[in-house]
């Protein structure tokens, strides 16, 4: 198991890389993993949106986290994701970076 440096190790439960996921389809790895706070990487700024909004549409409470959001939206979903309200952030290289 990964640990990701946004969440204490206690909350941090997995990263995933959504390439490697992506031929296995991202919503019934969801189901089948237990998991708490997930980060998934994605290759685009616009795959990061289109996902986190299609997580939502299947009853996630999923984000997206990318370079085209401004600082102010960017530390919104980290503090969403360090309270326990959201619990999926699909994200590029930008979270990785801090």
């Amino acid at each position: 198991m990964l640990r990701s440096s946004l969440l204490p190790a206690s909350k941090s439960k997995m990263l995933l890389g959504f390439d490697a996921l992506l031929g296995l389809g991202l919503h019934r790895v969801l189901q089948a993993t237990p998991r708490g706070s997930t980060l998934v990487f994605a290759r685009t700024r616009a795959s990061c949106s289109e996902i986190a909004q299609e997580l939502c549409r299947r009853g996630y409470v999923a984000d997206a986290l990318h370079g085209d959001l401004n600082q102010a939206a960017r530390e919104r979903v980290l503090r969403r994701l360090r309270s326990g309200e959201l619990g999926l952030v699909i994200a590029t290289d930008v979270a990785a970076r801090g």
